[in-house]
Parts: C-alpha cells; structure tokens; sequence
C-alpha cells in the first residue's frame, strides 16, 4: 500500500508527480521541475510519489507547493506485479494528472491501471504508448543526465523552468530552533559534510580538520560543525579527535533528523564537503559550498547544483579524491571572497 507521509487527505483531480529515485541528491535535482507543475495545477500544488529513504519528507515539509508525500511500498511495488500492484493503490487517491520523472515500465504501467487519464513521461520505446501525449523523449535520451531528461521534457511540453526554483527553503521553526541553540558560538558558522555513500567520495578526515583549523585562522574567528549521518558517526569521531589534537573545538552533529541539519546549514556562511547529500541540501539552500569530487568511482556532479549562483563551486581531481591537497580547498575557499 501507499503510505502518506503527511497523513494528509488526497486532492481529487490533483497532480502526481512520479521521482522514485533513492537519493537525497536526485531529490533536490528535481526542484525545479516539482515547482514548475505545481504553477500549472489548478490548486497549485503536487503531490509526490517518491521512495523513503529519499528522505523528501524531510526536506520539503511545509513547501507551499507540495501537498502531500507518498512512500512507495518496497516490498508489493516492485517486481514482475509490482506496476498493476501500484496502480491498484493509486486509483484510490482520484488523481487525475500524472507526471513520470522516470523510465521504468512499473510507473507507465501503475499510472495507467489507476485510471489517471493525463499521464506525462519520459516515454522511452514502447512506453510512450501508455502515455496521452506525443511528446516522449528519445530513445538515446535514456543515457541524459537526471536533470538533462527533465529539462529535454519541459522543453516539448512548452513548461519554463525557472532558476530560481532550484532553491529551498528551511522550516522557519527548525532555522530559529538552531539559531537559539547556538547563539553563543562565533560567526562565521562553518560546515563540514564528511561523510558520502560510497568510499571513493570520502576525503581522509584528517585532512578536513586541516581544513578548519586552517579557515578559523583565516577569518580570525569562527565555529566548526561536523555533519553527517548516524552510520557515519565513527569516521566523524575521527574527524573531531584530529580537531582537537589542533586545539579545536567543534560541534559534532550526526543525530539530527535532515530537515533539522538543512535548517542548520541554512545558517552556515560555508559549506565544505565531499560529494553527497549534504553538499546538494547547502548548494539548494544557496549556501556557499565547496564540493569535493573524485574522478573515479563516483558520478560527475550535477550541473544545475553548481550553475545556480557562482559561490557553489566544485574541486574535481582526474584521480583520487585523495589527490586534492589541503592547499587546494583552502586557496579555493580563500578566493570565494568570504569575510568573518
């Protein structure tokens, strides 16, 4: 069954937009493209049909454009039935247009056994059948970037895409919660993301303490925290003792719920990390950010993430990530032109 994580009633006749991908990242790629059909929906609002561990929930609770988010179920959507499965739970929300960000058959197929009589999509090969408008993509345009698709799709659709609506908002409440918590540490606020999915992506932490140590010099003052997830809370460890073999403090955070750490990076001036979700939630906060990206072993960065404002840059070596020098992020952070 589907579950609402809003435990919202559903609006007849709405919008469905389908963006199962699993990352936090792939996520927040798709922002504009969320805001873009809520503006063409009679409520002006979506609802999103997503995976949990995507953690959208999270993020994008209380966004004026998003009704509702819906978790698809793991174990009864996927799978040779998992289409018609999908389809059966979702006829009983009423919807009357549905968007497919996707290429699997299983959300042409679900859209299609739910009775939703506009349904827009991708499309690739056979599934442009299943679609009520002529407007599939290609089939080469399978191997597009994530957000590559979108654009190529709004495009022959005619939907502007606003830059602007790259951009998130933190949940007020959470942004003054922090901001009392922490009142009494030093501006400028500076964030560390450690951590990354996969190990190709993660900077030695030694190297990161180097890193802080040597920006609180730079601008004389300052405070250092340390973001990551629960399961990274050893190499996090890591990290602090190396800060604190310097002599420095820092407040080390991987208990928060994400939408509590979005408010916080709100908040920071910098945002310093390895490639992964965290980088993707402070450059969508219009955080200044400095990603860190290995030429093996993990993907390219996204290229809406860093041309939304000239302060999110990316360092990007050819090899190892451990072939970035502390000289190279700081000189890097140095020329961003930031002041304490």
């Amino acid at each position: 069954m589907l579950t609402s994580a809003f435990k919202k009633q559903p609006l007849r006749g709405g919008v469905l937009v389908i963006q199962p991908l699993p990352g936090i990242s792939e996520g927040l790629w798709h922002l504009r493209a969320y805001k873009a059909l809520s503006r063409f929906s009679l409520d002006q609002k979506v609802t999103l049909l997503t995976r949990k561990k995507a953690q959208a929930h999270e993020l994008l609770a209380g966004q004026s454009w998003l009704h509702d988010v819906l978790w698809l179920d793991e174990e009864h959507h996927f799978g040779k039935l998992g289409g018609v499965v999908l389809g059966r739970d979702l006829k009983a929300f009423g919807f009357s247009t549905a968007w497919i960000l996707h290429h699997s058959a299983r959300y042409y197929i679900g859209a299609s056994f739910a009775g939703i009589k506009s349904r827009y999509g991708y499309g690739f090969g056979w599934l442009q059948d299943m679609l009520t408008t002529q407007h599939a993509l290609r089939r080469q345009d399978r191997r597009l970037h994530s957000i590559d698709r979108f654009e190529a799709l709004f495009k022959k659709h005619g939907l502007p895409l606003l830059e602007d609506d790259a951009y998130m908002r933190p949940d007020p409440l959470l942004v003054a919660d922090c901001e009392k918590a922490f009142a009494n540490l030093p501006k400028p606020w500076i964030a560390i993301g450690f951590g990354a999915t996969q190990a190709a992506r993660i900077w030695p932490p030694e190297r990161f303490a180097d890193v802080g140590h040597r920006l609180i010099d730079h601008f004389g003052q300052g405070s250092l925290f340390l973001c990551g997830a629960p399961h990274e809370k050893t190499q996090g460890e890591e990290l602090l003792r190396h800060l604190k073999d310097q002599g420095r403090a820092a407040t080390f955070i991987t208990d928060y719920p994400l939408g509590r750490i979005a408010a916080l990076l709100s908040l920071c001036e910098l945002f310093v990390g390895n490639d992964s979700g965290l980088l993707n939630v402070a450059a969508s906060l219009n955080v200044t950010s400095l990603g860190l990206f290995p030429g093996q072993g993990a993907h390219a960065p996204s290229p809406a993430l860093f041309k939304n404002g000239a302060q999110n840059v990316y360092l990007k070596t050819p090899t190892l990530i451990q072939d970035i020098t502390v000289d190279e992020v700081v000189e890097r952070v140095q020329a961003l032109g930031l002041t304490s």
